[in-house]
C-alpha cells in the first residue's frame, strides 16, 4: 500500500502547485520544471564540479606563477 503524505496534499490544495524534487545532473526523461521546485544536486555531478574547478584553479595559479617568475627572469 502506497504512503500517503498529508502535508504534501495539504501543501498542494494550499498553493495549487505538486512540490517536485529536481536533482541537478541527474538523468532526468521527466516533464520538465513545475513551479514549486526544490533543487539538490546529484552526489557525482557535485564531485565531478569540484575537480573540475580543482584542476582549472591549479593551472590559473600554476600560469600566475609562471608569470611571475618569467617577469623576475627578464630583469
Amino acid at each position: 500500500m502506497a504512503k500517503i503524505d498529508l502535508g504534501k496534499i495539504v501543501n498542494t490544495a494550499a498553493t495549487g502547485r505538486v512540490p517536485y524534487n529536481y536533482v541537478v545532473g541527474a538523468k532526468d526523461t521527466g516533464k520538465g520544471l513545475p513551479f514549486d521546485v526544490k533543487l539538490s544536486i546529484d552526489p557525482d555531478f557535485k564531485n565531478t564540479l569540484i575537480k573540475g574547478v580543482s584542476i582549472f584553479s591549479g593551472g590559473v595559479a600554476l600560469g600566475i606563477i609562471a608569470g611571475f617568475a618569467i617577469k623576475k627572469a627578464r630583469k
